[in-house]
C-alpha cells in the first residue's frame, strides 16, 4: 500500500514532461522539433541524475548525523553507523531497540529527501509561472 505514495510524483512527472513538450512544440517551427525533443530529454536526464545524487547525499548525511546522536555513548556506535551506511542487509539482522533506532533514522532521512524534492519542485513551479509563451523566430 505504501508504494502508492509514489503515484502522485510519477503522475506529476509524466504530466510535466507532456506539458513541456507541448509548450516547446507550440513555439517552434516543425523543423526544430527533433532538436528540441533531444534537448528536453537531455535536460530531464541531467536533472534526474543530479536529483538522485543530491538525495543520496542528503540521505547519508542526515542518517549519519541522526545515528551519531541516537547512539551517543555506545562503544560500538561507529561500527554500527558504518555497517548501516555501507550494507543495507545489515539492518535485517538487527533486533530490538537498535533496529528501531536505525529504522527511525531512515524515516527521518527519507523525510529530508522528500523535503528537498518538494522545495525544488516549488522553485521550478514558481519559475514556470513567470515564463512567457511567445513564438521563437
Amino acid at each position: 500500500m505504501k508504494s502508492f505514495f509514489t503515484l502522485p510524483g510519477g503522475f506529476g512527472a509524466g504530466a510535466v514532461g507532456s506539458a513541456t513538450y507541448t509548450a516547446v512544440t507550440a513555439v517552434l517551427e516543425p523543423e526544430y522539433y527533433a532538436v528540441a525533443t533531444a534537448c528536453q530529454y537531455l535536460a530531464q536526464s541531467v536533472g534526474q541524475v543530479g536529483g538522485l545524487a543530491a538525495s543520496g547525499t542528503i540521505l547519508r548525511s542526515v542518517l549519519s548525523k541522526w545515528l551519531r546522536k541516537a547512539l551517543q555513548g555506545r562503544d560500538d556506535a561507529d561500527t554500527i553507523i558504518d555497517q548501516v551506511l555501507g550494507n543495507t542487509s545489515y539492518i535485517v539482522r538487527l533486533t530490538g531497540e537498535l533496529k528501531g533506532i536505525v529504522l527511525k533514522g531512515y524515516v527521518i532521512s527519507l523525510g529530508a529527501c522528500h523535503g528537498l524534492s518538494t522545495a525544488l519542485n516549488g522553485i521550478a513551479f514558481a519559475l514556470a509561472i513567470g515564463l512567457a509563451e511567445r513564438r521563437l523566430s
